[in-house]
């Protein structure tokens, strides 16, 4: 992570900088940082800073994660994201899901075919954190 100082605007611009494509990350072969690892990156720009909120900007998988953060980890911790997050933006996130255009239709149907025998989880368990 880098860190400039405040600009004129008083922001100040914090970066990660996940592994290379394909390298598995320190905790979860799954994502590039964990939701638990976002919010603690969150808490200590925070204090840091002296920053009361953040605002997030996130491509791809980043912006499912951003998500799972607010929709999960936040709650599960019986934190209020408005408490730390003013702003998202996510670009080429897919919230929606993926379609295949190609076969088809043939991997959506057996993919439907699979999960119609797969138990259904209740909850907000389709995001995990760990």
């Amino acid at each position: 992570m880098t860190a400039s100082p405040p600009i004129r605007s008083g922001f100040c611009v914090s970066t990660t900088s996940p592994p290379p494509h394909g390298a598995p990350s320190r905790r979860n072969s799954g994502s590039r940082m964990p939701p638990p690892d976002l919010l603690t990156l969150i808490d200590k720009l925070r204090e840091k800073s002296g920053a009361t909120h953040v605002h997030l900007v996130a491509h791809s998988m980043g912006g499912l994660i951003c998500r799972c953060l607010l929709q999960k980890v936040l709650p599960d911790a019986g934190r209020d994201p408005a408490d730390c997050v003013d702003k998202v933006f996510t670009y080429g996130s897919p919230h929606g899901g993926i379609t295949f255009d190609a076969g088809f239709g043939l991997f959506e149907k057996v993919v439907m075919r699979q999960a119609s025998t797969v138990p259904r989880c209740s909850g907000r368990s389709a995001c995990t954190s760990t």
